[in-house]
């Protein structure tokens, strides 16, 4: 009765949240990062107040236009390393100085599913820290043999990401191997967003890098203070009514 009395209320507040005013989605992408060669810095746009860092080395870029990326530059510590990629061992994290935002979409590139470059099947690996929540894990996957799909997977579901690239191909060199994957973590409030490669499922014994990928651009939408009162005073008044049936 106690469950089903919070259940209910929650469902009230998270109705209310629903209807409440959220702002418009901030597109985040590589020009409004911090310059090449730094280990992070601060991104302020749109209501999202942002801070970087690359975890080791510092920040680089590849691509052009509307494809142009985000990774991480050569650094000792991590051997056979791309410049302009997130390869194994490392990580580029966006925090959250303010308030907490929704993701309604991410864009990688680079992420390919061999044997281009000499490389096989390529993971990339996002990290999302939930807002009173603990964090969450999604992969990204070009399997070989999948064609155009690169497959996002989260313990929300398994799908299929769309294909963004010029040549709508990703099996060709001249290929950025671009994927959209909508909604990553449903709707749930991220304060922080880590990214990092996988190494391939498939064992590569000549490949020069067993994953690497570059951080394209997102979107991201912050609710507006009433969205997250409504959501406090639902749960508050759904531990009220318990409290009240107890008595």
């Amino acid at each position: 009765m106690k469950l089903a009395s919070f259940a209910r209320g929650a469902a009230v507040a998270m109705a209310l949240t629903s209807t409440a005013g959220v702002a418009a989605a901030v597109e985040i992408g590589a020009g409004d990062f911090p310059a090449n060669g730094s280990s992070g810095g601060t991104i302020i746009k749109g209501g999202l107040d942002l801070s970087v860092a690359t975890t080791p080395g510092t920040i680089g870029r590849k691509g052009t236009g509307a494809f142009a990326g985000i990774g991480i530059n050569s650094s000792a510590a991590v051997p056979n390393q791309t410049n302009g990629e997130i390869d194994p061992g490392e990580i580029l994290s966006i925090t959250s100085n303010g308030g907490a935002f929704r993701l309604t979409d991410l864009v990688l590139g680079y992420l390919f599913d061999g044997p281009e470059f000499t490389d096989f099947p390529e993971v990339a690996q996002v990290t999302a820290y939930i807002l009173n929540g603990g964090p969450i894990i999604g992969t990204l996957t070009n399997p070989a043999g999948n064609g155009t799909k690169a497959v996002w997977s989260w313990s929300g579901g398994t799908f299929d990401s769309e294909e963004l690239s010029p040549s709508n191909s990703s099996d060709t060199n001249t290929d950025q191997a671009v994927w959209r994957v909508v909604a990553p973590f449903g709707h749930n409030l991220i304060t922080g967003l880590e990214f990092t490669a996988l190494n391939s499922p498939v064992p590569c014994t000549a490949c020069a890098d067993q994953s690497d990928f570059t951080f394209v651009r997102m979107n991201a939408k912050v609710p507006e203070p009433a969205t997250l009162g409504l959501l406090g005073l639902g749960l508050l008044g759904a531990g009220a009514a318990a409290r009240r049936r107890r008595a």
